[in-house]
């Protein structure tokens, strides 16, 4: 059988089901035969094995169906994490690679893939989460991430379940990536309240949506310590190809479409609480926060 765009179909009994090959090729992970957040079986092979695909952070996902779905259909994405047995709603995208277009005809599809992220869309919409997707943890091994790609129509103003989904996997970010990546203040780390902070940062991987914050130093926002970053430390941000909090991507839809090895964020202190502060180069744009760079010394505000 013949690979094309890393998309292959498996037949399963008499059912055409869905299977697609990442970068990394297909790979198989043994688990128990569990009804997903719909109350409807994984798909699994005979011999109960879920055929997963796994994809690089930050690369595009590619999606085949093997069944026609109506123009007005779409794709969700859930996470789904065995430390607390729940999906939860990530991304979604329509027919046509985008958020925008309600129906999507059969001259606009392409060949029934759905392409999400990097050579196709980016989803920039507040939803549950925004791309690139999560990896799994670095700080917690057994965390066993996946996400589960399905079909949806609005029929009625209600989301109407079509089946069709899809186990896949996010490879975690190399290590040399994080260990690698640079990032201090430019001139001084001692400011009063309102003045600008002028960030530096160099990485030899630079991936979408990547961001520097300033986090308030405390017991649960230790970069050094098991906590790692929390959300609810986080103080303000910037993403840093657009040197901006909202990113490039239209008013009310945040994320930037840039990307840069190396720059400088200009950060405002302005509102912000006095004391001592994390500035940190973040690599995933949702939480939990588990890859990134600090620098060195802190920043004081006074």
């Amino acid at each position: 059988m013949k690979y094309t765009n890393h998309v292959v179909s498996l037949f399963i009994g008499q059912f055409l089901a869905l299977t697609i090959a990442g970068p990394n090729g297909p790979i198989t992970n043994h688990k128990e035969n569990k009804e997903n957040k719909h109350g409807h079986k994984i798909q699994t092979t005979e011999n109960e094995e879920w055929i997963v695909a796994n994809y690089d952070f930050d690369t595009s996902i590619q999606l085949r169906f093997s069944k026609k779905t109506p123009e007005t259909s779409w794709v969700g994405i859930f996470k789904y994490n065995d430390a607390t047995e729940k999906y939860t709603e990530s991304l979604w995208m329509t027919f046509c690679g985008d958020q925008n277009q309600v129906s999507c005809t059969s001259s606009e599809r392409k060949s029934d893939i759905v392409t999400i992220g990097a050579g196709g869309g980016i989803p920039n919409q507040m939803y549950g989460e925004q791309w690139p997707l999560n990896p799994d943890s670095p700080l917690s091994a057994s965390q066993n991430l996946f996400y589960e790609a399905c079909i949806y129509d609005t029929i009625d103003g209600e989301d109407d379940y079509l089946g069709q989904c899809l186990e896949f996997a996010i490879s975690n970010i190399p290590p040399n990536a994080v260990e690698d990546a640079k990032i201090r203040s430019k001139r001084t780390y001692e400011f009063s309240i309102g003045e600008k902070i002028e960030a530096i940062f160099k990485t030899q991987l630079n991936y979408s949506n990547q961001w520097i914050g300033l986090f308030k130093k405390g017991a649960k926002n230790n970069p050094d310590g098991s906590e790692g970053l929390e959300s609810d430390g986080e103080s303000i941000s910037y993403y840093t190809g657009c040197n901006s909090k909202e990113g490039d991507q239209g008013d009310g839809k945040f994320l930037c479409s840039k990307k840069k090895q190396s720059g400088t964020v200009d950060i405002d202190t302005t509102g912000l609480a006095k004391g001592k502060y994390y500035l940190c180069l973040v690599f995933t744009n949702n939480a939990p926060y588990d890859y990134y760079k600090c620098a060195k010394r802190l920043i004081t505000l006074n």
